[in-house]
C-alpha cells in the first residue's frame, strides 16, 4: 500500500487533520479543567485515528481490486501474501504493482 499513488495524498490529509486538531486543542486547553483536556485530548485523537482508518481502507480497497482484477485475469482461485509462501506458486506483485500505478 505504500507505493500506491494515493499514499502521498492520504498522508497530506492525515496531516491536516492533525494539525487542526492541535490547533482545536491550544485554543480550547486555557479554559478547561485537566479533566476536560484529557477528554478533549482522546476526541482529537479519536477523530484523527478516524481519519486515518477512513484513508486506509479507501487505499486498500483499491489495492485489493487490481490484485482481484489481475488474480481473475490469470484464472487463479486464491491470491496470498508472497511472505506466507514457503515454496512455489505464481508471484503477481509487479503486475498489481503496475495496475497501482499505470508503471
Amino acid at each position: 500500500m505504500t507505493s500506491h499513488p494515493d499514499m502521498p495524498q492520504a498522508n497530506e490529509a492525515l496531516k491536516a487533520a492533525s494539525e487542526q486538531a492541535n490547533k482545536e486543542l491550544a485554543a480550547q486547553a486555557a479554559n478547561l479543567s485537566d479533566k476536560e483536556k484529557q477528554d478533549l485530548i482522546a476526541q482529537l485523537e479519536q477523530r484523527v485515528e478516524l481519519k486515518r482508518q477512513a484513508l486506509m481502507i479507501a487505499i486498500a480497497d483499491k489495492v485489493n481490486a487490481a490484485i482481484k482484477e489481475t488474480g481473475e485475469a490469470k484464472g487463479l482461485k486464491i491470491v496470498i501474501q508472497k511472505d506466507i509462501v514457503a515454496y512455489g506458486g505464481l508471484d503477481i506483485t509487479d503486475e498489481v504493482l503496475k495496475k497501482i500505478t499505470g508503471k
